[in-house]
């Protein structure tokens, strides 16, 4: 019975790449390191990013939000703390925040000023306005 117990409570070996091996790896320009994070990550991210942009963007503007994602590892991977979080868990947030940021781009394209439709409205009040009259003039014509 109590070798039940110690293995229970027996240390568990650390994976052979942790966290900490992986940004260090990274943060040496490791390429083969990225792709392993770009296979290993790439799903969840999809998920986390389409979630937010499903209905707004495209299938290609989900892409660039996730390859955003790496991109931002690649160039500032000592912005991970591994003391504070899991990989996971920082790209996650990371692939959150560049998907409402594209979001928000997308939402702000689509948006229409007031000016713009009080613009487009007069113009059209005031061709409307040059129509009926030519109209009118044609039938004095007649």
């Amino acid at each position: 019975m109590t070798g039940q117990l110690n293995v229970l409570f027996e240390k568990k070996e650390e994976p052979v790449l942790n966290d900490k091996k992986i940004i260090s790896a990274i943060a040496a320009r490791d390429e083969r390191m990225l792709a392993f994070v770009v296979q290993k990550y790439s799903k969840i991210l999809w998920k986390i990013a389409a979630s937010i942009l499903i209905n707004a963007a495209s299938v290609q503007d989900v892409e660039e939000c996730v390859a955003d994602v790496f991109i931002y590892l690649w160039q500032y991977p000592e912005k991970y703390d591994p003391d504070k979080a899991k990989l996971s868990s920082w790209l996650s947030v990371v692939a959150r925040s560049k998907a409402v940021d594209s979001y928000r781009r997308i939402a702000r394209k689509r948006e229409i000023s007031i000016e713009e439709i009080v613009v487009e409205n007069l113009g059209y009040a005031e061709n409307s306005a040059a129509d009926e009259e030519m109209h009118s003039m044609e039938g004095e014509n007649s």
